[in-house]
């Protein structure tokens, strides 16, 4: 009987979350589709040098993009920034450092 009821719950629990799922992709395909209408949609891309940038920039101006640039984006944080980065889950194994 419990495996009964747990999987009803999980049953009721995908199909709930599919709902869920549902009804914010079609929340966040109408606001693109208002910031279309409305004459414009603001697209970042990670480019890992200036040849993708070039890349990307051609690309999305051969596909009817307007106002189309790039922009280089510095990152002030470092390793020590990130939480967790020294978190050693396994106490038994050695540091690599």
């Amino acid at each position: 009987i419990a495996a009964l009821v747990a999987a009803a719950g999980a049953t009721a629990g995908a199909g709930f979350g599919a709902l869920i799922a549902n009804a914010i992709g079609h929340h966040h395909a109408g606001l693109i589709e208002e910031q279309l209408a409305a004459g414009g949609l603001l697209l970042w891309i990670k480019v890992g040098d200036h040849a993708q940038e070039r890349k990307m920039v051609a690309l999305l101006t051969d596909a009817g993009g307007s106002d189309v640039h790039a922009h280089d984006i510095i990152r002030p944080w470092s390793e020590q920034d990130i939480p967790l980065h020294d978190f050693n889950p396994d106490p038994w194994l050695e540091a690599e450092r």
